[in-house]
């Protein structure tokens, strides 16, 4: 039975109707600009010190950032450059340097200020053209300038002035067009030229020595053509040279070159027309040709023909946009941009690792996804399609054809199972049990009730009977013998059992959409593990699969994340791995290495390592999958394979090897906007200078009351997958919390006057948070109204009519008090006067009295005493004196009198 069943499996991968290999197919990007410019050529990549990507292009300078793919227009002092940018180099000041068709460029990436220089007839120390084709810094910081009709001249930064290089006093033809410079080191440069070849030279002490002109017309030296478009070092030290007429490796102790023969290149089709040479950090070569992209591992496997040509396909999305590739960069994060006459591709090594099983003629596979894996013996494994069942052996993959299958190839087939005698038994979503016989190719359907009710799960018991898992119809059991099905009575009827899963000790676990079901080993009777149930879940569930590693250990993937089983506590509890509460765990595989490997939704699949509960989040490529599960799809084979199935395709990747990106650099600041302004360094806006330097350099910014509305747009140099990097960032003195997301914005608006400072933080596609961050000291000041000059101003004005009422109070106060006091001072005095009055009058009155019965006696004694002249003259002058007094004593009442009625 054993040869039947290879004879007919051998003959289905022969006869099958289509093939397809696993082999490495490349996927890239291909980057689009916010401007829109079609046929973008691009002609050199660079990165700065931030992590910004730089590009020359036919249609101008060009930055990238991770976001944004736009031209840079914007300079601090407003001038402009030419937009045929021909090359560019950084240095260590923090100057871009550009070179266009007109005239060579400094643009300082801190202050945003723009120098053109432009050659100048009548002066030596300017630039000796102004076509420049390229450019390359020496150890001294000294800049080589490569012309294209004056040859070659240098920049010396310490006196602001450009020196021609001459060649005539050694004897060596003078080049005119130089393509590109390259610095070997201790002095040596190299250039390559247009119809001149490659020269190489000793500089040292602001001159030339020891040129050698290395020619095509030279048998010694054989370099295989004069125009040389790119020179390479490679990590052995062997210089690698590129011409229009193919590749050559210099042997330094001969002073000889060797050309490169390549296998089925010609110069037809262009590949031989080299135009960089570039090795990346995992060791691959990459050649850009103008027929193509070539990878390989050495210069050794291309001329023996070990070597991908990567061309352009315009039925494949993902191809490199042009066969004519101008320039390889790897950046900081490991992201390989390449340079093309169609604009900027982006080839990101992680998303590569997810890799399509290539050949699959599924034109409809969106309804054709694969819903379910199973190994089969030999290493083989057995797909199911919506149309049929696939079987896979190595790289070859064959479609198994029987007319019994003819009308099920539009029904789902959901579940997949084969069984200890070899059998494949399929379950499909119309409630269709499927059964084929590999040994004749014949097979037999069933029907389990008079519904539709999916068959989700199959297992075989140890008694040789299918258990079948239905949606709404609960737990069956079918005998192959009798062919009958009978219901398992002690579950749900209408649960949906979405998995069937035997342990090692025989135990029967059975994962629903109302709980988790045990049927230990020997027993007649389920054990559940339901919400209501104490030994149980903490909370309502849907269970999609059941797993055991080979420690024994049984976790449980649901709609709520993952659960642990616990078997001393008997009850399950959640494996606590993230905060996302929305996350599924469908499936759950595990490796040969013991991982635990999880199919989650929303694109994203994770590792649990079960020795430290390290878990690890890998996202697959954008497009792949949808947010929604797929019950199914998702294996690991006997080598660690993994397979996912996804809604366009069905993806492998090594389990094994999986990549993972550690690295997780600062974020930086991009961009300021300011009431819907973008805001550059040496712009005013309100009356206000805002910025002094380029956002990402600028470390405090100060905001007037009509500025305080702003956003700050930051994004982080980590370009794997660059899609799935976070951020988190707060307003210190503002916002309570951090904020994290995907964003790569803050806005705020309206601040109260006062003191903030904005920290970002970036997270990679892995999750690694960067250990430094972006931060900006931010000072809101008031409205001129209420400004510390205005405040002082009010104070004084307050302090100021404050004393002056308090000055006209206490003048009113006084004037009272000295009003009072003289009222009180008249009074008295009249008081005074009237009771001096009424003392007149009282003591006038007192004298009068007296001086009357004084006088009455006095008179009568004059009379009687007449006759006493003596004596009468002494009573005579009594009687005058008291005559005057009392005439005074009437004066002084008269006057009284006249005074009373005067006051009256």
């Amino acid at each position: 039975m054993k040869g039947r069943l290879n004879y007919f499996f051998t003959t289905l991968l022969l006869v099958a109707s289509f093939l397809f290999s696993t082999g490495q197919q490349n996927s890239f990007d291909k980057i689009p600009t916010q401007q829109g410019e079609a046929n973008l050529s691009v002609r050199q990549i660079i990165q700065d010190d931030s992590g910004i990507l730089w590009m020359a292009t036919f249609s101008g300078l060009f930055r990238y950032q991770g976001d944004d793919f736009i031209i840079q227009h914007e300079f601090n002092n407003n001038v402009q450059i030419n937009n045929d940018v021909t090359c560019l180099v950084q240095d260590s000041q923090k100057n871009l340097w550009i070179g266009t068709n007109l005239g060579l460029s400094k643009y300082n990436l801190e202050t945003e200020l723009l120098v053109t220089y432009l050659n100048e007839k009548n002066d030596s120390s300017s630039v000796i053209s102004n076509k420049i084709r390229s450019l390359c810094i020496d150890e001294t910081g000294h800049i080589w300038i490569g012309t294209s009709d004056s040859g070659l001249c240098i920049y010396e930064p310490e006196n602001d002035s450009f020196r021609k290089v001459e060649f005539d006093n050694l004897k060596v033809r003078q080049p005119v067009y130089i393509k590109t410079i390259y610095n070997k080191g201790n002095g040596e440069i190299w250039l390559g030229t247009l119809n001149d070849g490659l020269y190489c030279f000793k500089y040292s002490e602001n001159k030339v020595d020891t040129v050698c002109n290395y020619r095509a017309e030279n048998p010694n030296h054989s370099l295989s053509n004069n125009s040389v478009y790119s020179i390479f070092s490679d990590n052995d030290g062997t210089m690698i040279v590129g011409t229009r007429n193919g590749l050559n490796t210099f042997d330094v102790d001969k002073k000889q070159f060797r050309k490169i023969n390549i296998p089925n290149v010609t110069n037809e089709n262009m590949v031989n027309f080299i135009r960089s040479v570039y090795r990346d950090k995992s060791g691959k070569l990459w050649i850009g040709t103008w027929g193509g992209l070539i990878l390989c591992n050495s210069v050794a496997d291309l001329e023996k023909g070990e070597f991908e040509l990567i061309k352009h396909n315009r039925n494949i999305i993902h191809s490199v946009s042009h066969d004519q590739v101008m320039h390889v960069l790897e950046d900081n994060s490991g992201v390989i941009w390449i340079g093309t006459e169609n604009g900027l591709n982006k080839y990101d090594s992680y998303q590569n690792q997810f890799q399509p099983l290539s050949g699959l003629e599924m034109d409809n596979l969106s309804e054709q996804t694969a819903t379910g894996f199973y190994p089969y013996k030999n290493g083989m494994l057995i797909l199911t399609l919506s149309d049929g069942i696939l079987f896979k052996q190595g790289k070859n993959i064959s479609k198994i054809f029987s007319d019994f299958l003819k009308p099920f190839e539009n029904r789902k087939m959901y579940s997949i199972l084969v069984d200890s005698k070899q059998n494949i038994w399929v379950g499909t979503f119309n409630g269709t049990l499927i059964k084929i016989n590999p040994e004749n190719n014949s097979g037999s359907t069933y029907r389990h009730s008079n519904s539709e009710s999916p068959i989700y799960s199959l297992n075989e018991a140890a008694n040789g009977n299918i258990l079948i898992g239905t949606d709404g119809e609960g737990l069956k059991y079918f005998n192959p013998v009798t062919k009958t099905f009978s219901n398992e009575n002690s579950l749900p009827g209408d649960a949906l059992v979405s998995d069937i899963y035997f342990d090692k000790s025989g135990n029967l676990w059975v994962a629903t959409a109302f709980g988790i079901f045990r049927n230990s080993s020997g027993s007649n009777s389920f054990e559940y593990y339901l919400p209501d149930n104490p030994d149980s879940i903490s909370n309502p569930n849907i269970f999609f699969n059941v797993e055991e590693t080979t420690n024994g250990r049984i976790f449980v993937g649901g709609r709520n994340g993952l659960y642990k089983f616990v078997k001393n506590q008997n009850e399950f509890n959640v494996v606590k791995f993230t905060n996302d509460e929305n996350l599924w765990v469908t499936n759950i595989q595990t490796d040969s290495k013991q991982n635990l490997w999880l199919n989650l939704n929303f694109n994203r699949i994770a590792r649990l390592n079960l020795q430290n509960d390290e878990l690890h989040f890998f996202n697959v490529n954008n497009g792949i999958r949808s947010s929604q599960y797929n019950l199914r799809g998702f294996i690991i084979d006997e080598n660690d394979q993994l397979f996912i199935s996804g809604f366009d395709q069905i993806y492998q990747l090594n389990a094994s090897n999986l990549m993972t990106n550690s690295f997780s650099p600062d974020p930086f600041l991009t961009k300021l906007v300011i009431n819907n302004a973008e805001i550059h360094a040496g712009q005013e806006l309100n009356g206000q200078l805002i910025l002094e330097k380029n956002i990402a350099y600028q470390k405090k910014i100060v905001l007037n009351n009509q500025n305080k509305d702003f956003t700050l747009s930051f994004a982080s140099a980590s370009y794997l997958n660059s899609s799935e990097n976070k951020y988190r960032y707060k307003l210190h003195g503002y916002d309570n919390n951090w904020h994290t997301g995907s964003e790569n914005m803050a806005h705020y608006t309206n601040l109260s006057p006062g003191k903030y400072t904005f920290e970002v933080f970036s997270a990679n596609n892995d999750g690694v948070w960067s250990k430094g961050s972006a931060k900006l000291e931010i000072r809101v000041n008031p409205s001129p109204f209420l400004s510390f000059w205005a405040v002082i101003f009010y104070i004084i004005v307050v302090t100021v009519s404050a004393f002056q009422i308090r000055r006209v109070v206490n003048a009113r106060i006084q004037l009272r008090r000295e009003l009072l006091i003289e009222r009180v001072k008249r009074d008295n005095e009249e008081k005074f006067h009237q009771e001096r009055l009424r003392f007149y009058t009282n003591v006038s009155h007192e004298l009068r009295t007296p001086l009357t019965l004084i006088m009455g006696p006095i008179k009568q004694l004059i009379s009687e005493e007449k006759q006493n002249h003596a004596n009468s003259r002494l009573h005579r002058l009594i009687l005058n004196n008291s005559q005057r007094l009392l005439s005074l004593v009437n004066q002084l009442l008269d006057f009284r009198k006249s005074v009373y009625q005067g006051m009256k």
